[in-house]
């Protein structure tokens, strides 16, 4: 089975961040399940046709370890993320931005970090 981390996390920190990187995992599955759903819905939607095309070229084609860091594979796959965001906003339909909600945090805690650590070192 593939771990994100295969030791437990030694801090708080870190298990926050182990924690949203598994949450952002669900990005991913959200992303896969949307897809489909909107390709069964409707499957001439050219949205959905190039969010498809991007994720299976990710999924087929990624190296294993673009797996091991959510700001790897949610960058990666920003482009469906970002169609199906479009889809739904077209649709008026504020569920298809899920995979961006779920691999966002992840990111957005990361980003804090490296702000904090460089405004205490200022």
């Amino acid at each position: 089975m593939f771990e994100l981390f295969p030791e437990p996390a030694p801090t708080l920190g870190l298990k926050i961040a182990a924690g949203l990187e598994y949450v952002a995992l669900l990005g991913v599955w959200a992303a896969i399940v949307l897809v489909a759903r909107e390709l069964k819905r409707t499957p001439a939607e050219p949205l959905a046709l190039a969010a498809a095309l991007t994720l299976a070229i990710f999924v087929f084609l990624s190296k294993e370890d673009i797996w091991r860091h959510s700001y790897g594979f949610a960058r990666t796959l920003s482009p469906a993320f970002l169609l199906l965001g479009l889809l739904g906003v077209r649709e008026r339909r504020v569920w298809l931005a899920l995979p961006w909600a779920l691999t966002a945090p992840r990111i957005g805690y990361q980003l804090a970090l490296l702000v904090l650590t460089a405004a205490k070192g200022s």
